[in-house]
């Protein structure tokens, strides 16, 4: 499959749907950590590793736009 393809195999559907259910789960998981930190400065250094999470599913789901993914 060439990179201008818009069609997935249904096999990256589901592998794609599995990546984006284990970047939520770890997002989640760290959230709750972060709300549990009382130091400042662990707050900060925990909020770094959230944000390229973020990050991560945001080109997700650009990707899942672009692709017409449902």
């Amino acid at each position: 499959m060439d990179n201008n393809s818009t069609e997935l195999s249904p096999h990256d559907v589901l592998a794609l749907n599995e990546v984006m259910n284990g970047e939520m789960a770890a997002m989640k998981m760290m959230q709750m950590s972060v709300n549990m930190a009382q130091d400042p400065d662990l707050k900060a250094f925990m909020q770094q590793p959230m944000e390229a999470r973020r990050a991560r599913m945001q080109a997700m789901q650009q990707f899942i736009a672009n692709n017409s993914v449902n």
